[in-house]
């Protein structure tokens, strides 16, 4: 017990010390806590999150100004004799480029295999560079000759890609006009901006900062529209102070000897115009694409108060609140004129790599090599000049001299001259180094940073108007300080005196800024919240605005939103003022009377209504017992069906009578024209001859450009069906001899024939179709389309199939529907045009249209640019209509862009060659001008008495039109930015009226085919030569080339080989050749519409033989159709290969779904009541059999492969889904098709 008792005794002391150590140690730690916390309090600022990064971006945006780039420049050409400015400048912009090239190879989409190829490529050319470059000189000689040509190759690259990539309705800057443009003024900004900098100081260059904005407000005034013109010139007297400032600050210049303007000065103005030029031009890009105009100024008086609508406070929408005054401030305010900027900050880092950066590398190294030729050697080394040295001697003596002094510089010379270049030490060497690193890194972060100070929450907008010369103050300070010590005093008070005119100036477009969005929120306050805005409280509002600060009235504003005007209330209260306020209560039983009062009345209104109602019920009930009475006692009469059968045959008689005085007056109008042709002068009265003798009529031959060649047993059929079942006595009246119940079938031009008529699907050879007798309307760009096709199985129904988008009404559904039936079935069937014998069918871009066999009119889909001939209040048809405004003539051939461009135009053929046109061209396409929009049908002023014959075919490209003549001669009008009018004149744009095709040369050349794609054009002639012109970027012109061609070139490749069709997509063409045995397909291949496989080449240049479509036993193709991307070829035997893109279903297959749908497995039993032999699947079943006993082992469709839908078609594939139809033509567009077809086994 007293052991233990030792031992506790012995271990006290131990936790004792470690206690006291362990409160020691903690003692010592909140001791440096407290110091640490102590430390910051008193020495380092302190701020919030806000305030430091508003620091952040304040110096971020000091070290990347351009002020700041010029500091390093001047510094290096002061201090250590650096001459090659440009030099500097283009090895500054070599990491920026190289962030291009990281965005070309990761972002700009390209297939993997091209982009392989191409990046391959500028990596190999790079190192060829490189070589044929080492043995030149220095390593500076090499780099400057490599970087001179070595970046054109990236950015032709570029413009490809972005150009073959494009998309028109959501980039507004084009790839190949804006960037470029805006590229070259930045880049032209700096190289002048170095060249002046050799003779200019950093405040001179501030000193003419001044006049960016008497820039800026000439090149604002003409982009963004009067508003800024008008405010530019409030400001005339400040700009003429700012001038007068400027030109005193050159006057004191010592070394100007009392010259206001120098050279330097007149090139750095210029390098400023081209920066506020680029900025303009992007603010102006911006508004035209995005179609928006600066809100108006309210009204500073009670006006303000009165608008009707919501006023628009903003220039943009789709943006978040803050964004969109932020872009106000920006676009409007005046304050961010010389910035280059996009819609954000991403989007303005990424204008600057595709402008700026990716040019000024090349442009930067070519002035390099012009300008510092002489000095190349030294690079970027420092190096001094010592002038008035002439001998060996004097030299040594110098810089033994200089040795003794600093002990640290050597000499080189090799005698002779005048100059001495003097090296500098180890330690010049190193600053050097760091000067030009500075002057790299501030170019690298320029994009971001710039997008920072324009976007950035550390950024407001308030900041604005003294932000510019925060940042330009201490690069002034350290220019005057240690750089340009020689500045004047005079000079250094007229520079401060400047700053604060440009200080005042600024703050002056801030408050105007201010004012107007301050108005517009009042205006928007009273608006939505009027009880806010009574009498008192505007009467208050305009006093402020007029008495008080634009930031008093802000602050009373906010204080009147938040109280909803009870703070005026208060204010007038207090001093007095009698206010007419009534209480809430009060208000509130007025608005419940109101509105007890105005419910009482609509009921009224509607017992009154239903009322009425009940009275025309009972009215129609009793009128329809008369009725019923007055008909059961009718048919109960004695001599009723005998007066029946007289009515009939006078129904019969009247309708002959009708249609021989309208044969009749058709022979004598086209007598009257072939008379006016041939010169007659005196025009003699014509008149049909009498009946002869025998009581009938002579035979009247048919006038050549009335029907066609296989019409022309019309008028016999008519004759004969007249003289076998009429006669005429001399009194005129009209007796049948024929039995009442007979029927007589009158054939008029252009009804589809049936069993008596030609099997065109069924003829084993083309050759024999006349395709050159000048029938009108029935060949046209298609081949068959249009033209009066007959079925092989006699007596079946024509219908119109479509297959594709239908969100417009293209196919004649409503949208709904549509989704609903293609979904189901893949196409659909146009009900209302069942048993109308379509003859012609055309897919526009997002309308359709079907002309008759009667020459009538339907058309469906969307009327925004009146391409559907309908009122312009009509936005869209979704059902299947006739053309009202096209029934005063004979239709014989619609034409219309296939092209979903936006702008739609429509061409209608009638049977005496007379061209209507309508719809909306900016370019001329509508003959009637160079920017029309016409909802009515209105005639070409393509007069019978300006051309021999009248137009016989029509075609319709993206913005020009084509018309063929009866002669054989083309004219076209329209757009020709790419030369698809194929004129022979000089820098023409485009033709607002027909123009001869080839100028005098064509004279003489015959056309029977012409089809027309976006921007180009494709001819065959009456001896098979094929002529193509327009734009040629993927090769659509077949001619080995990519150049555009403004006139017809001949395609040797498919001249002598009997052409029979040919058509157009927006950048591919193809053509059958042989009798329908081959098919040739050139162009793009991007998306599989030439039918030839993937391959490595996405485009070729000349036809290429589509080989699943040609020299196959039992495929003769009758006639193909193309649009943007896909290709459809309609075979003899009624079926239809699709190749290319299915975005939409337009190839006849279903899309690409994102779940596989659930199917019934090979033993799952069909659910009860369910019948698997229909009709329709019976059909199919037995068209797949036949199918497939005439069909080979190479199969062109494998169905099976494409039972989930489609994407992309490389090789020709059988359409699955027309397999019941015998296809008759085929027509289709960017996004949809239509066919005219029967059922193969009846109707």
């Amino acid at each position: 017990m007293a052991a233990q008792t030792a031992g506790a005794v012995a271990e006290d002391p131990a936790k004792r010390i470690m206690k006291c150590c362990l409160k020691i140690s903690t003692r010592i730690n909140q001791i440096y806590l407290l110091f640490n916390a102590s430390a910051r309090v008193l020495i380092l600022p302190q701020l919030n999150d806000f305030q430091y990064r508003t620091y952040w971006v304040f110096f971020q945006g000091l070290f990347c100004c351009e002020m700041t780039q010029l500091f390093f420049a001047k510094c290096l050409y002061t201090y250590y004799g650096m001459e090659n400015l440009l030099l500097l400048l283009s090895f500054g912009s070599l990491f920026p480029f190289a962030k291009v090239i990281y965005n070309l190879w990761r972002f700009i989409p390209c297939p993997a295999l091209a982009s392989a190829i191409s990046n391959s490529a500028l990596v190999a050319s790079l190192v060829v560079l490189v070589v044929l470059s080492v043995g030149g000189g220095n390593l500076w000689s090499t780099y400057v000759r490599t970087m001179t040509v070595w970046p054109w190759l990236v950015l032709t690259s570029m413009v490809s890609r972005l150009y073959i990539e494009r998309q028109a309705g959501k980039n507004p800057f084009s790839p190949v006009k804006d960037l470029p443009f805006l590229g070259m003024l930045g880049s032209t900004g700096w190289i002048l901006a170095m060249i002046s900098l050799k003779s200019l100081n950093i405040a001179d260059c501030v000193a003419l900062l001044a006049c960016d904005n008497i820039i800026a407000a000439l090149t604002n005034a003409f982009f963004l529209g009067k508003r800024r013109r008008k405010r530019h010139f409030q400001f005339v007297k400040v700009y003429c102070i700012m001038v007068i400032l400027v030109l005193l600050y050159n006057s004191g210049d010592i070394a100007s000897k009392g010259a206001l303007i120098k050279f330097e000065h007149l090139v750095f103005l210029a390098s400023r115009t081209c920066f506020v030029l680029r900025s303009s031009y992007a603010k102006y890009t911006y508004s035209t694409f995005h179609k928006t105009k600066e809100p108006a100024k309210p009204p500073e008086n009670l006006l303000l108060f009165q608008a009707v609508n919501r006023p628009v406070l903003h220039r943009f929408r789709g943006f978040p609140s803050p964004m969109l005054l932020t872009l106000d401030c920006i676009f409007d305010s005046g304050l961010r004129d010389t910035e280059l900027h996009g819609m954000g900050p991403l989007g303005t880092e990424d204008l600057y790599n595709l402008t700026e950066n990716a040019y000024l590398l090349g442009l930067a190294t070519a002035a390099s090599l012009v300008w510092e030729g002489a000095t190349m050697e030294y690079g970027l080394l420092p190096q001094y000049s010592v002038k008035g040295i002439s001998t060996a001697a004097q030299m040594a003596t110098t810089a033994l001299e200089q040795a003794s002094q600093d002990g640290s510089a050597t000499v080189s010379s090799s005698g002779g001259s005048s100059i001495v270049k003097v090296s500098g030490s180890p330690m010049d060497t190193q600053v050097t180094i760091l000067l030009v690193a500075g002057f790299t890194l501030s170019r690298l972060c320029t994009a971001g940073v710039t997008g920072k100070l324009l976007f950035d929450r550390a950024s407001p907008i308030s900041f604005w108007k003294f932000q510019p010369a925060l940042i330009l103050a201490p690069v002034v300070m350290l220019d005057i300080l240690q750089v340009n010590p020689n500045i004047t005093n005079f000079q250094f008070a007229i520079l401060l005196l400047l700053l604060a005119v440009v200080a005042a100036y600024r703050s002056d477009l801030w408050n105007i800024f201010k004012r107007k969005y301050l108005l517009l929120q009042t205006q928007d306050l009273h608006y939505q919240c009027p009880q806010a805005l009574r009498q008192l409280q505007r009467k208050t509002l305009l006093q402020y605005l007029a008495q008080k600060s634009t930031d008093d009235y802000e602050a009373l504003l906010l204080d009147t939103a938040v109280s909803v005007g009870a703070n005026v209330r208060e204010l007038a209260r207090d001093v007095s003022i009698q206010v007419w306020d009534p209480s809430p209560s009060s208000t509130a039983a007025w608005k419940l009377a109101f509105s007890l009062i105005t419910r009482t009345l609509r009921r009224q209104k509607l017992l009154r209504r239903n009322k009425m109602d009940a009275k025309q019920e009972i009215l129609k009930f009793i009128e329809g017992i008369c009725l019923e009475m007055a008909e059961n006692a009718m048919l109960k009469s004695d001599d009723y069906k005998r007066r029946i059968g007289v009515s009939a045959t006078l129904a019969r008689d009247t309708n002959k009578r009708r249609a021989i005085q309208a044969m009749r007056d058709l022979a004598l109008r086209r007598r009257k024209q072939r008379l006016m042709l041939k010169g007659v002068a005196k025009q003699k009265q014509l008149a049909l001859p009498g009946p002869n003798d025998t009581g009938s009529f002579p035979q009247l031959q048919a006038p050549p450009s009335a029907l066609n060649s296989l019409l022309g047993t019309t008028f016999g059929s008519f004759r004969t069906s007249v003289s076998e079942h009429l006669s005429l006595s001399p009194g005129g009246s009209m007796e049948p001899d024929f039995d009442a119940s007979q029927e007589v079938r009158l054939s008029v031009p252009g009804e589809v024939a049936h069993e008596s008529s030609i099997d065109l699907l069924a003829m084993d050879s083309l050759e024999s179709i006349d395709y050159s007798s000048g029938g009108r309307g029935i060949f046209n760009e298609h081949f068959s389309e249009g033209k009066c096709t007959a079925s092989g199985s006699g007596g079946a129904t024509t219908l119109v199939v479509a297959f594709g988008d239908g969100r417009r009404g293209q196919l004649g559904v409503e949208p709904a529907q549509a989704a609903r039936l293609i979904a189901r079935n893949v196409n659909l069937v146009v009900d209302e045009l069942r048993g109308q014998q379509p003859v012609q069918i055309k897919a526009a871009g997002v309308t359709s249209a079907v002309v008759g066999s009667k020459g009538q009119v339907w058309a469906f889909g969307s009327n925004r640019s009146m391409e559907l001939g309908a009122r312009k209040d009509i936005a869209q048809v979704s059902r299947c209509e006739r053309v009202k405004s096209v029934r005063h003539f004979y239709c014989v051939q619609i034409a219309s862009s296939q092209s979903a461009s936006g702008q739609a135009h429509t061409l209608a053929l009638s049977g005496e060659g007379e061209v209507h046109c309508y719809g909306t061209s900016s370019s001329g396409a509508l003959g009637q001008g160079p920017d029309k929009w016409q909802c009515a049908p209105t005639p070409l002023n393509f007069t019978i008495l300006k051309i021999p014959q009248q137009v016989k075919m029509v075609s319709a490209g993206a913005r020009h039109s084509l018309l063929l003549t009866d002669a054989g001669r083309l004219y076209s009008m329209g757009d020709n930015t790419h030369g698809q009018l194929g004129i022979d004149i000089q820098g023409t744009r485009m033709a607002d009226t027909p123009t001869p095709v080839g100028g005098e040369d064509w004279e003489d050349v015959r056309i029977k085919i012409v089809t027309a794609g976006d921007n180009h054009t494709i001819a065959v002639t009456e001896d098979d030569k094929v002529f193509s012109w327009g734009g040629n970027a993927n090769g659509q012109l077949g001619l080995g080339k990519l150049a555009d061609q403004a006139l017809p070139q001949l395609v040797p490749s498919l001249s002598g080989l009997r052409t029979s069709a040919i058509a157009c997509g927006a950048r591919h063409s193809l053509a059958v050749t042989s009798e329908g045995t081959q098919t040739w397909a050139w162009g793009s291949n991007v998306q599989g519409q030439l039918g030839v496989g993937q391959s490595s080449e996405y485009q070729r240049s000349l036809p290429t033989l589509v080989a699943t479509l040609s020299g196959k036993k039992g495929i003769v193709i009758i006639q193909i159709t193309a649009a943007s991307c896909h290709s459809l070829a309609l075979a003899g035997s009624g079926e239809v290969y699709a190749f290319g893109q299915n975005s939409h279903g337009q190839l006849g297959f279903a899309t690409v779904k994102k779940q596989e749908p659930t199917t019934l497995g090979k033993g799952t039993a069909l659910p009860p009541g369910a019948n698997p032999a229909t009709q329709h699947q019976l059909a199919q079943q037995q068209a797949a059999k036949d199918r497939a006993k005439a069909r080979n082992k190479m199969e062109t469709d494998m169905p099976t492969l494409h039972d989930n839908g489609v994407e992309m078609l490389w090789l020709p594939v059988r359409v699955v889904s027309l397999s019941q139809y015998r296809v008759q033509a085929v027509s289709t567009a960017d996004m949809h098709t239509l066919t005219i077809a029967q059922h193969r086994h009846g109707s």
